[in-house]
């Protein structure tokens, strides 16, 4: 075989690495009117009200929680420590944004 004819080229494919690192469990449960992924960040508001109070214990927002939502209040407990940027993007009606700082 010549080595600068590649029509006699053989490709093979890649060989497939197996991940080794260690695969974190993801639980997803309804809390209230939140949906909450491993027991501390608020995924989604599945409730009616206007007024949402998120639960003490949260510790992270994500991203698009009230997407849709026509949530016009929200008050975050002092344990929130993460709140994912857009996390209150998708809210048209939203006015007020209250942190308890105890």
């Amino acid at each position: 075989m010549s080595e600068n004819n590649i029509n006699d080229w053989v490709l093979l494919p890649e060989e497939e690495s197996e991940d080794t690192s260690p695969v974190e469990e993801v639980s997803t449960e309804r809390i209230g009117d939140f949906m909450v992924r491993n027991g501390n960040e608020v995924v989604e508001y599945v409730g009616t009200s206007t007024i949402i109070i998120i639960p003490e214990g949260i510790t992270k927002v994500d991203s698009f929680f009230l997407e849709g939502k026509h949530v016009t209040e929200v008050h975050l407990p002092s344990t929130a420590i993460e709140i994912f940027g857009g996390a209150f993007l998708e809210a048209p009606d939203l006015k007020n944004i209250f942190v308890d700082v105890s």
